[in-house]
C-alpha cells in the first residue's frame, strides 16, 4: 500500500490494468473508457476481458483481473469476498423494431407486456434469470420467442421481427439514433439494474488501476467516494 501511494503514475514508462466486464458493458461502454484512459496515459495499457457475471467474479477473486464491471447481482458468498460500488442505476427499456405494434408508443405499462413474445439471453445467464424473475413477480409469464447468447444477434432479430427485448439504453443507442430501433420507457421503471464496480476485498488497487478509475470519475461521480480515494 505504501509503494502504491508513492507511485507517480505520470512517471511510469510501462504499466497495465486488467479489467473484466459483462457483455453489455464490455461491448458498448468499456471501449470508450479505454480510449479515454489511453488518451491521458498513452504509455500504459488496458486488457479487457468480457464474460458473464460469474466468470468476472471468479477472475476478480482469483486476481486474474484487477477490477470488474458487472450488471449482475452478487450472491451472499460473493459479497463476503468482494468489495463493490454502484456506479449507476440503469433503467432498462422495452426495445422494438419498426414492424412491432408498440413502435409508436411513447411509454408502455406492464399490462402491455402480457402475451408479448420476448427475445432473451441464453438460459441460466444472470440477465435472463433476473428478467424472468422480475416479470413473474409482476404477474407476467413471459413467452420466449427466441434466445441468443449475443446482444448483436438480439438486435438484428428485433430489426427483422415482431418480438420485444428488455435492454439497457446504451446497448441500442446507435440504432435508436439511426431510427431503426425504439427504446420505450416502462411505467414505474420496473427493469432497473445497477452497474457496479467490483474488486477483491483484500487486494490493494495498483496505481494504474486507480488512474483508470480516476478517468471515469467525471462520468461516474460515485468513484470519488472510494476509500482510499481515487486520485
Amino acid at each position: 500500500k505504501a509503494e502504491n501511494a508513492l507511485t507517480d503514475i505520470e512517471s511510469l514508462s510501462v504499466g497495465r490494468v486488467s479489467i473484466g466486464a459483462t457483455p453489455g458493458i464490455g461491448i458498448y461502454l468499456a471501449p470508450e473508457w479505454v480510449q479515454r484512459f489511453r488518451a491521458r496515459y498513452p504509455q500504459l495499457s488496458v486488457a479487457l476481458h468480457t464474460g458473464v457475471t460469474d466468470q468476472i467474479v471468479a477472475d476478480v477473486l482469483a486476481r486474474r483481473l484487477d477490477i470488474g464491471f458487472t450488471e449482475g447481482e452478487l450472491d451472499d458468498r460473493q459479497q463476503g469476498r468482494l468489495s463493490s460500488l454502484v456506479l449507476d442505476d440503469v433503467e432498462q427499456r422495452v426495445v422494438v423494431g419498426a414492424m412491432h405494434p408498440l413502435w409508436d408508443a411513447g411509454r408502455v405499462s406492464l399490462d402491455d407486456l402480457h402475451a408479448q413474445s420476448f427475445i432473451m439471453r441464453q438460459m441460466h445467464s444472470q440477465s435472463r434469470t433476473w428478467l424472468e424473475r422480475t416479470l413473474r413477480q409482476r404477474g407476467i409469464e413471459p413467452h420466449i420467442g427466441a434466445e441468443f447468447d449475443n446482444l448483436e444477434s438480439i438486435k438484428r432479430s428485433l430489426l427483422m421481427g415482431q418480438c420485444i427485448a428488455v435492454l439497457p439504453p446504451y446497448v441500442v443507442q446507435s440504432e435508436v439514433e439511426q431510427g431503426t430501433l425504439r427504446a420505450i420507457p416502462v411505467e414505474g421503471k420496473p427493469f432497473t439494474r445497477s452497474l457496479q464496480l467490483i474488486w477483491q476485498s483484500t487486494a490493494s488497487l495498483s496505481p494504474v488501476t486507480r488512474a483508470f478509475l480516476a478517468e471515469l470519475t467525471p462520468v461516474y461521480p460515485a468513484l470519488a467516494s472510494m476509500t482510499p480515494p481515487v486520485t
